[in-house]
This record gives structure tokens, sequence and C-alpha cells, in this order.
């Protein structure tokens, strides 16, 4: 019985951080940044690699497009994000903010 109720809970938890997971960059989100989707994506897979150590990621919707810069200067550190993965996260975060 513990069994089942540990798996159950499991199952909720993996779809409960399956839904939270960043939307995926998409041609359009790359054609309005300026750069491509290997890029944009590369700042998502770092995004949800390193902020999630500590917490959720939030959604990028979750904050104005323009809020997401100074977040990420005040975050960078703490996830150990040298200067051009900051800047790939940031785009990534300000275009899907965008949409």
């Amino acid at each position: 019985m513990a069994f089942k109720l540990g798996l159950a809970a499991f199952a909720t938890l993996a779809v409960a951080c399956a839904s939270t997971a960043p939307p995926v960059a998409t041609q359009a989100d790359a054609a309005r940044a300026g750069i491509d989707v290997a890029q944009l994506e590369h700042g998502r897979s770092l995004y949800m690699a390193r902020c999630s150590v500590c917490h959720l990621p939030p959604a990028p919707a979750s904050k104005a497009p323009s809020a997401w810069p100074a977040k990420v200067a005040e975050m960078r550190l703490r996830a150990h994000l040298d200067d051009d993965e900051a800047r790939l996260v940031e785009t990534y975060l300000v275009t899907v903010a965008s949409r």
C-alpha cells in the first residue's frame, strides 16, 4: 500500500513539474530575438538547469519582458552563469515573455 501511495505521489509530482516547464523556443521567437532557435533553446536549457537547483524557475510570462534583465543580473552569480550564459538566459526569457 505504501508503495502505491509513493508511486501516486511521484506521478503527481512528475505531471506537475512537466506542466511548469518553460516553453520551447520557436522560429518566430528566434526571428523576434534576431538569433537562431538553437541559441534560444540553449538559453532555455541553462535557465532550467541552473535556476532549478534552488527553486522552481518561474514561467517567462510571469514577469514583464522589461523585468527579466534585472532579475537575471540579480541571480547571475548564484546561478553560476558567465556573461555569455546570462545573456542567453536573458534573451530567452525576454523573448518568450514577449509572446
